[in-house]
């Protein structure tokens, strides 16, 4: 009997499962793949009804979802909703524990901000063609703007 062929997406489930939730980066470091690979091989398993997304704020957590455990009861979809300015005092209270220079935290906020936003972007796209949007790209452009407005400004 032939041996069964492993991919790397085999990894990809196996880590998730083990971990219950994991995030795309902690994900990519485990599996040694580029996070926008793993983003990929995620957007293909959660339309398989594979794996699962919750968000906090614009950070993804994966999530595996039991297939006999989905046959016995209903799917209830789990989420986390975390504002602008719950995610900013998450940040905040991170970098204070870390010791971060208190002048340094508004500029470390901002390129944190900028880089979450940059990791959900390939999901957002893939999104919004999903649902039909001629130009996700120009979407895209309008959620980061004000995103980054409502930040600058304090407002959640």
């Amino acid at each position: 009997m032939a041996d069964k062929v492993r991919t790397q997406v085999d990894d990809l489930v196996d880590a998730v499962k083990a971990a219950g939730t994991i995030g795309f980066t902690e994900l990519s470091k485990k599996l040694g793949v580029p996070e926008k690979t793993v983003q990929q091989w995620t957007d293909f398993l959660v339309d398989e009804k594979i794996l699962g997304i919750e968000y906090k704020f614009t950070k993804p957590v994966l999530f595996f979802i039991d297939q006999k455990k989905e046959e016995e009861e209903p799917v209830v979809v789990r989420r986390e909703i975390m504002n602008l300015a719950d995610f900013r005092n998450d940040f905040i209270t991170h970098a204070k524990e870390k010791n971060m220079p208190q002048e340094q935290i508004p500029a470390l906020w901002q390129a944190h901000l900028k880089s979450a936003l940059e990791n959900q972007k390939s999901f957002f796209i893939s999104q919004a063609r999903k649902r039909g949007y001629v130009e996700p790209d120009a979407l895209w452009t309008t959620f980061v703007k004000r995103i980054l407005e409502k930040q600058a400004d304090g407002v959640s």
